[in-house]
């Protein structure tokens, strides 16, 4: 059923438009046009042949990646760059709690794969419901008509989002607290009732997780302000890199915390290291994603862009009137 669903969802994939308009720079159609009309038709072969070049594109290429690059240097980006290794967590945690529930109380895997609705509705609430919800009482004002008397925060779209994406990794890391205290024994006697504490403390750790999951489209959103409209796709090609690097790294080292709990708790000691992958999950989380506590919100370049093509064409239209 899964691998038919995903054909027929990738089938859509054909009829997407292209929606990469690129608005030219100013002044540069008209320059092109004089270029155009000035230039001869003999050197247009020798330059379209020039262009055509495997020299000419590589050069092109490397200039417009180093250019990329150069974009990337900024302190607020790398901080955001590096936030995305942690992203693999959202499918390799939770692989990994299934496996975790199944082993520290004795459930079978299709009993803990009733989890997976679980979660599922969790996340069809949070991104119905909850982050717009949210978003809206964050950006509304007093003049919005549907506002909320005495919640008239009135914040820019990017620091709504900054502050989202901070709420979003304290849940995860709320969540993976949660998930490793329940490895504890619980203090309550008797062999049916000891367990049902670890049991809540797992399942409330995974639901605040869940509740984090919006902490990837928050920062995606944030990084796509500070990048030109067309470095856009090479900054999500980077994100693909660095989020599959992370969960080549990140896959290893959970199973080898795994094993290690695993081989620990065979020994006899129930203090809890079946919850190892869950505290080092915490620390690479903290590390990783915790740059986001100390950046400002940036501001958007399409508005600034927008003004500044505003300013210019008054000047332009003010020098034609004074002429």
């Amino acid at each position: 059923a899964g691998i038919g669903i995903v054909i027929f969802g990738s089938l859509f994939m054909l009829f997407v438009p292209e929606t990469l308009h690129q608005k030219p720079a100013n002044g540069s159609t008209g320059n092109v046009a004089e270029i155009c009309d000035s230039s001869s038709s003999s050197s247009a072969p020798s330059i379209l042949s020039m262009k055509r070049s495997l020299l000419y594109k590589f050069k092109e290429n490397f200039v417009s990646t180093f250019d990329t690059l150069r974009v990337y240097a900024s302190p607020t980006i790398f901080i955001l760059l590096a936030t995305f290794s942690i992203q693999s967590f959202g499918r390799l945690a939770f692989d990994l709690v299934m496996r975790y529930i199944s082993k520290r109380f004795s459930w079978s895997i299709a009993e803990t794969g009733f989890l997976l609705s679980l979660r599922a509705g969790i996340n069809v609430i949070l991104f119905l419901a909850v982050l717009p919800g949210v978003s809206y009482v964050l950006t509304s004002s007093s003049s919005d008509a549907y506002s909320i008397p005495g919640f008239w925060f009135n914040m820019p779209t990017t620091l709504k989002d900054l502050v989202l994406a901070r709420f979003s990794l304290f849940a995860q890391m709320i969540g993976f607290i949660f998930l490793a205290l329940s490895a504890f024994s619980s203090p309550i006697s008797g062999s049916n009732q000891e367990t049902i504490v670890p049991l809540i403390i797992a399942i409330a750790g995974m639901v605040v997780y869940t509740l984090g999951m919006g902490f990837g489209p928050f920062c995606r959103s944030l990084i796509s302000t500070l990048v030109d409209q067309e470095h856009i796709a090479r900054l999500y090609a980077v994100l693909s890199i660095i989020d599959t690097v992370g969960a080549s790294i990140i896959g290893p080292a959970l199973a080898w915390l795994y094993s290690w709990g695993l081989k620990l708790s065979r020994k006899g000691e129930r203090s809890g290291y079946l919850g190892l992958p869950f505290w080092g999950s915490l620390v690479l989380t903290a590390i990783a994603g915790g740059g986001i506590m100390f950046i400002k919100a940036p501001e958007r370049r399409d508005d600034t862009a927008e003004e500044e093509n505003i300013r210019i064409a008054e000047s332009e239209l003010q020098a034609e009137l004074l002429l």
